[in-house]
């Protein structure tokens, strides 16, 4: 007996089959029985296999550009490299509190006019003035790397 196939389109997240908008290929019981009539999926049609295509293609060209707008972001830190930052040291070059993703942030978009998310941006605990290593998320996989330079303010 040969199993006979059927594309429907996925209107919720389906283990092991898809997400949500995507188009699988199931046995024509699996849809018929279970899919369709539990509103999981819908049978695909001509106007609908076009719509999801311009979509994944919207979706493609979207993520060109936030892939090339998060290149040209890294480069321009790649560029610069050094971020210097003034805070009050006390005894023992000790910092006064510490330096907050914000502070990299403010300094970050003085200098490029960029703005980066607090949360993509990791950094080692500062209490003492001196070199330290940034790593910034700017996209998926691109990363960007900046050293941050923590100056004594002077009085």
């Amino acid at each position: 007996m040969v199993k006979k196939f059927i594309s429907v389109l996925l209107l919720e997240d389906v283990s092991k089959l898809g997400f949500q908008g995507n188009i699988a290929k199931v046995p024509l019981g699996y849809a018929r029985n279970f899919l369709v009539p539990k509103g999981i999926a819908c049978l695909v049609t001509p106007s609908i296999q076009k719509k999801v295509e311009l979509d994944i293609l919207n979706k493609e060209k979207k993520e060109a550009l936030l892939i090339d707008e998060a290149k040209n972001i890294a480069e321009m830190l790649n560029n610069i490299k050094t971020f210097s930052i003034k805070k009050t040291v006390g005894k023992d070059n000790l910092i006064f509190g510490s330096v907050t993703t914000q502070e990299i942030n403010e300094v970050i978009n003085k200098i490029t006019k960029q703005t980066i998310q607090k949360k993509n941006i990791e950094m080692p605990i500062i209490k003492t003035i001196g070199m330290y290593n940034i790593k910034i998320k700017l996209y998926k996989d691109i990363y960007s790397y900046i050293e941050l330079q923590i100056l004594p303010e002077n009085e």
